[in-house]
């Protein structure tokens, strides 16, 4: 393992703040990340249950530290507010990390707020000035990078992509277990039901194959889009050919993964944002060895490609998501290839141990300024 050294020659000292809980998982896979680089790392994190109560604790925490000079301030995600207030406290380097927009997700995906009232203006400013303060600010993907770059005014070269990944310790590959006897092909497919998502494409495709027996969905997760396709969504479960579970521990979310024969990553929306990201059950999804549908977006394709690591399907379009699913169901040996494939392609640059070297040596690099 390489000691990565600070200004002063000694090994790097990172202090790691999250306005998210540190468990969430882009936070948990970057402090395994700096811990696989041999940092020497101070965690200043919250596990208050929302950040109205965080944010305080987080900002006492960070000014009560004592005999810990760091070289770097690494904010997490969702530290958007606190990183202007660090950057008013302490001159040393500021890295920032803020896995989304706070204008894009609650004005345009979830649309919480008008983008031109003053919440709205308000949540647009914090992006803003969240980025201006960072002397680095990562993304998870070149897609995204170029929306914050371009629509918040930022530099480019301020800007730097590293994969969300997985945490490597939950999700890995390991036997289906116990699952129906039926010997129908069962596609898993999670999520929290934001419009984002395409739970809804998700439905019609499944819908589609109405009169495939031998085909069977297993579906997790609740949340705003539930109300809207619960009357769907109790047809396919009355059909026989469709389970659901309204949500599940993490701990107990590789189990349900490793007994699909097909996982749906999306997403599947046709919202902007959607192409600018890969979603968080795809890095697990490939770290499970699982053939893996994706939607054909410019995030998608910075680290798969079609046919060879992942199937990919339009948009927005549950008659293409119909088609891969039973394109894979008849094909053993393509969701074979793509599971061993798409597990290299996850090896070889996802893990938190592929992510420490670039993460290390972007952080020592604003030492040596």
């Amino acid at each position: 393992m390489r000691a990565w050294s600070g200004k002063n020659g000694n090994t790097l000292k990172v202090c790691f703040i999250a306005g998210r809980e540190p468990e969430y998982q882009r936070n948990r896979v970057l402090i395994r990340a700096l811990r696989a680089a041999g940092v020497e790392l101070s965690e200043v994190t919250s596990g208050a249950s929302n950040y109205a109560l965080r944010f305080p604790a987080v900002l006492w925490r960070m000014l009560r530290q004592h005999g810990f000079e760091p070289d770097i301030y690494f904010v997490g995600f969702l530290g958007h507010p606190i990183v202007p207030v660090l950057r008013a406290l302490s001159s040393k380097p500021i890295a920032f990390d803020p896995f989304i927009s706070v204008f894009d997700t609650l004005c345009n995906d979830r649309q919480r707020f008008k983008p031109d009232s003053p919440a709205g203006k308000l949540c647009f400013k914090m992006d803003q000035w969240a980025c201006q303060a960072a002397d680095l600010v990562f993304l998870d993907t070149d897609t995204h990078i170029e929306y914050f770059a371009s629509d918040f005014s930022q530099p480019r070269e301020k800007f730097h992509r590293i994969w969300v990944g997985a945490d490597d310790r939950l999700y890995y590959p390991r036997p289906a277990g116990r699952r129906a006897d039926d010997g129908a092909i069962e596609v898993f497919y999670y999520a929290t039901f934001q419009p984002l998502h395409g739970v809804d494409v998700v439905l019609e495709a499944a819908e589609l194959l109405d009169g495939r027996e031998d085909i069977r969905f297993h579906l997790v997760g609740k949340g705003p889009e539930l109300k809207r396709l619960r009357e769907r969504l109790e047809a396919r479960l009355a059909r026989g050919k469709c389970t659901w579970e309204q949500w599940v521990p993490e701990e107990e979310l590789p189990a349900r993964i490793a007994r699909a024969d097909i996982c749906l990553g999306g997403h599947f929306s046709s919202m902007p944002k959607a192409a600018r990201v890969i979603s968080g059950k795809t890095y697990q999804f490939l770290a499970m060895s699982k053939p893996v549908i994706v939607g054909n977006n410019p995030a998608n394709r910075e680290l798969l490609s079609d046919g060879e690591d992942a199937v990919f399907v339009d948009m927005g379009d549950p008659q293409a998501l119909a088609a891969a699913i039973t394109r894979l169901a008849g094909d053993p040996g393509l969701r074979r290839d793509l599971a061993d494939r798409g597990y290299e392609t996850y090896r070889e640059n996802c893990t938190p141990e592929a992510l420490s070297g670039q993460l290390a040596s972007l952080l020592a690099g604003l030492t040596k300024g």
